[in-house]
This record gives structure tokens, sequence and C-alpha cells, in this order.
């Protein structure tokens, strides 16, 4: 625990400075001190996957931790104090997989953006990582996102690069180039061994973009070179599980930071397009299917050899039907690769929609990964929180409560330690020290333009189960 020594110490460092200004008569008026903010009495659950701490507070001073005490003696008498005795607090949640500025209607309509952002922002996610969109848009709002000048999780984005064969036959990319050539773009770009890689990744790390997502047809030399110069240019790599014709076991051993969608592992045992189309048709045994195939366990010794991330986007799988026990065999592949010692990262590739009160789409995969991969609630935490930000290359900043880092967390009601599902007992989310209560949310109602996918019907895990018995 931080003294309350050290707590004054910090606490100088943030408000006691001069305000002189060297070469003027006078010296200006001096700035309105801003006390220190305490969350006090609560129940701690770091994202360091530890168990719960009863009865501490947490100071902050601007956006930033500065202390954690359990004794109320080391609390300032000069502070701000807000009294939470009964609750619980866990890190500011991250979305390791969003699609901010991607379809028709976030290109079209900014108000429909933002009202995404909002509704993920008094949710409790206080950071996400998006995969593709209109580089333009995500750089307007990623920049009001970190000034708090809209109600939005910080965004940390892509430059998309896909091989021209692939990207110039995929119309889903065409909204988001609007204006420009497609492929052509400092964020989305179609490139193939002829191209200067160089060149290339010194755009997309001029677009502001933390990482290039890798989206598919390349090989495994390419995707090597293209990870290589990412790398060496200070980027993180970030890439389908499987780019086709390369396979899950040539794209791990390129050294990734994260790979996407535990589905694909499927690929390392099957040709792709032989395998899609008898998923398509149902042909498969899912439910007779081992995930722990040597090839699949070997891919997965390699990745936390590597410390290659899993952004497992479970929850999507539950949209497709390739047939019976298909979920299930998703869900073991998680399991599989958190037994193994894989980092899993929490990602949707879907936030949700703004339209209702319903919470973001997050909670149902780590849910998702207690009830089905076996993983317990703390376990599941993290994948939210500490690795969500080492999924970005932030986590010593974002991630965890610890004295130091950013003043991101979520306030509940009950405790998620016991039961994930009261991780949605949402009482506020405070982000970058401002404070979200979750009773002052109201959805803006949008009619729906792009097509989702079927719908999932409220008893669908019971179906799910019953379907594996």
């Amino acid at each position: 625990m931080i003294t309350m020594k050290s707590i004054t110490l910090l606490l100088g460092i943030f408000l006691l400075y001069p305000t002189l200004v060297i070469g003027q008569e006078e010296q200006q008026e001096p700035e309105e001190e801003v006390l220190p903010i305490v969350i006090r009495n609560v129940t701690l659950i770091d994202g360091n996957g530890g168990k719960p701490l009863s009865n501490v507070s947490l100071l902050m001073a601007d956006d930033i931790i500065i202390g954690i005490v359990d004794d109320e003696r080391d609390i300032p008498i000069e502070s701000k104090i807000f009294d939470f005795t009964g609750h619980y607090v866990i890190p500011g949640l991250i979305d390791s997989h969003a699609h901010v500025a991607f379809d028709l209607r976030s290109q079209s309509d900014r108000e429909y953006s933002n009202a995404r952002l909002r509704h993920a922002l008094y949710g409790g996610i206080t950071t996400v990582r998006d995969m593709v969109g209109d580089g333009r848009v995500l750089t307007s709002l990623a920049r009001d996102a970190v000034l708090d000048e809209i109600e939005s999780p910080d965004i940390y984005y892509s430059t998309y690069i896909a091989a021209p064969e692939f990207l110039y036959s995929d119309p889903r990319l065409i909204p988001s180039s609007r204006g420009a050539t497609l492929g052509k773009t400092s964020y989305m770009m179609a490139l193939d061994e002829d191209d200067d890689l160089k060149e290339a990744m010194t755009l997309a790390r001029g677009s502001g973009a933390t990482g290039i997502k890798v989206y598919a047809e390349y090989d495994r030399e390419m995707f090597r070179k293209l990870t290589e110069e990412a790398h060496r240019q200070g980027m993180k790599v970030w890439a389908h599980a499987a780019l086709v014709p390369a396979k899950p076991s040539d794209v791990v051993a390129a050294g990734p930071d994260v790979i996407s969608h535990v589905e694909m592992f499927f690929f390392e045992l099957h040709e792709y397009y032989e395998a899609r189309e008898k998923q398509t048709n149902k042909s498969f045994d899912f439910p007779n299917m081992r995930v722990d195939e040597p090839a699949i366990v070997r891919v997965f010794e390699e990745m936390e050899r590597k410390n290659v991330i899993l952004d497992a986007t479970l929850i999507s799988e539950k949209r497709l039907e390739y047939g019976k026990g298909w979920f299930k065999y998703c869900a073991d592949l998680v399991a599989l690769a958190h037994e193994m010692g894989v980092l899993i990262a929490a990602g949707t590739d879907n936030m949700g929609e703004p339209s209702d009160h319903y919470l973001p789409n997050l909670y149902e995969e780590i849910e998702s990964y207690v009830d089905y991969s076996g993983l317990t609630p703390l376990e599941a935490i993290t994948t939210a929180t500490l690795n969500g930000a080492k999924s970005i290359g932030i986590e010593e900043t974002h991630g965890t409560l610890e004295v130091g880092k950013k003043a991101n967390m979520v306030i509940l009601k009950a405790d998620p330690s016991q039961n994930i599902r009261n991780a949605r007992e949402i009482k506020l989310t405070i982000k970058n020290g401002r404070f979200y209560d979750r009773s002052f949310y109201n959805p803006v109602r949008f009619n729906s333009i792009v097509e989702e996918g079927p719908e999932i019907s409220t008893d669908w895990d019971k179906k799910e189960k019953n379907n594996n018995h």
C-alpha cells in the first residue's frame, strides 16, 4: 500500500509547482487548487488476477491514480471524497476488436458514431482497439476522445493491409475510401511483393495508427516481411489467424503481436476454401472433433513462447450456422489456448448498438469465456483489462488499477469475482478521471441500414447446450 508520505510527495508534483512566468514584472494569479478525488471504501479488483481487496480507497489527481490506501488516516484532509461503501471497482474495460467507423451509417453520419461510442463508455468501456475503418474519421474521433471533447472510450486504430486481389474485390471497404483511391490511402493499403514496404509502413505510422491489421491472401514469406518492417518502425502487428494461403502456424511464425478469430485455427487442419464449403453445407461432425490435435497444440505452444495474444471474438461464432457443435468447438479452442498459457484478449467484432439500454457486447464475450471455456470470473475480467491493454501496447499506463496509471475504472454494485454477470451492475464509469453515471445514459434511436446478420435468440445458450448433449 502507498503511505501518506509518498502520497504527499505525489500531490506536490501535481498541485504545488510555482506559477511564476519568466520575463514578466508581475506574477500571474495562482490557479485554483484542484483537490484530489477519493473513491472511498470499495472492494478493489485490480485486473492483475489477484483476489479482491476490501475496504480500500483510491486517490486520483487529474487523470492519474496517485494512491491506493487501506487506512483512512492516509486520505488527505483536503480532498473531494466520494463514498462507495458496498461497491466494487474494476479497471476500465477494453474491447480489443471494435469497428467504430466501418459500416455505412458511421461513414455518413457522425452522430451515429458518437452515439455508438457514448453507448460503450456508459457501458464501462474506456478503450477500444479499432480493426478497420475510415482513418480520416478515426483520427478525428480519437483526437476528440482523448481530449474528452466527446463522451467516448479512447480509440487506438489500425491501418488495414490486404493483397490487391482481395482488397479490390471486397465491397465492404468502399465506403471507407470515399473521396480517395481504394487501397491507396495511409489507412487502407493493397500491398504485394513489388511494393516498397518501408514507405508503406512510414505512411501507416504517419496516419496515427497504432498498428497494422493484416487481413487476407498472403503467404508465410510476405507476412514475415510485413511484420518485420512494421516492428522495425515501432508499429504493432495485428492479423487474422489465417491469411490464406498462410495457415495459423505460418502467421504465428512471423511473430505478430495479436491474432484474431479463434475459429480460424480450424484452417490449420483443413484447406480453407474446401473447409468453408463444408462448413456452409454443415457436413462437418463437430461434436466428435477434438480440438487438441497435435498441429493446433503446436501453434498454441508457439504462441505462448512468442507472447502472441489471441483476440478470440468468441461470441461472433454464435451467428455462424456451421452445424451442430460448431460454437462448442470454438469455445473449446479458447479453453485449450488458455490452459496452455496463451493470453486471451476480449474482443467482440461488433461493439453493440446504441439504440437501447442493453450493455455493450463485451459483457457477453467475457461471460462466454466463463460459461463455455472454463475461465474464472477474475480471469475473464483480465481478458478485458490487462490483456486488452497488452494487445494495444499500453499496459504500462492502462489495464490495471495501480499507482501511476490512468484513472480508468468501473464502479459496480455487485461482486463480479463471484458471478461474472455482476460486471453488468454498473454504477458509473470513470475515464481519465471523469465520472459517467450509468443512470444518466439515454439511448439514441437509429434505424438500421446495414445488414447485421441473424439475431441471437434470448434462449440461445439453452438450445446450444441441448444440442451438445
